[in-house]
């Protein structure tokens, strides 16, 4: 699994195309978006040119658009029923891992992956 954080410094905020291009070539396959990505309808086709598959969360107010991705998980979104509207970012992060470690771990017989040993960083947000 490789990782990547862009600089807002140097990058500038949500996706680019130039990070897309970088993650094809070194052979990524899947891109998640925490915190951003909601209003990039255009990055996310040129993701799907590119073949790579991606997923959105973002807790950001959807623009008319959005975005053609496998999953985009906002409660924000039109019709989106989550309880809570007001999610941060790093919480709706925090719930797909949360559903992934549920998932692999009824894949594999295993009553609970440890997935709330990550609360900390949860709680480092703000």
């Amino acid at each position: 699994m490789q990782g990547y954080i862009p600089s807002r410094f140097d990058e500038g905020y949500g996706l680019n195309n130039e990070a897309l291009d970088g993650l094809q070539q070194s052979g990524v396959g899947l891109v998640i978006t925490v915190d951003c990505g909601i209003r990039s309808p255009d990055e996310a086709e040129h993701a799907r040119r590119l073949g790579l598959d991606l997923i959105i969360t973002d807790h950001h107010h959807p623009g008319t658009q959005l975005p053609d991705a496998i999953a985009v998980i906002n409660p924000k979104q039109p019709g989106d029923t989550y309880p809570d509207q007001n999610l941060a970012g790093v919480g709706l992060a925090y719930k797909l891992a949360e559903a992934l470690f549920r998932k692999m771990g009824a894949e594999r017989g295993l009553h609970e992956l440890a997935v709330h040993e990550f609360l900390d960083l949860v709680a480092l947000a703000r």
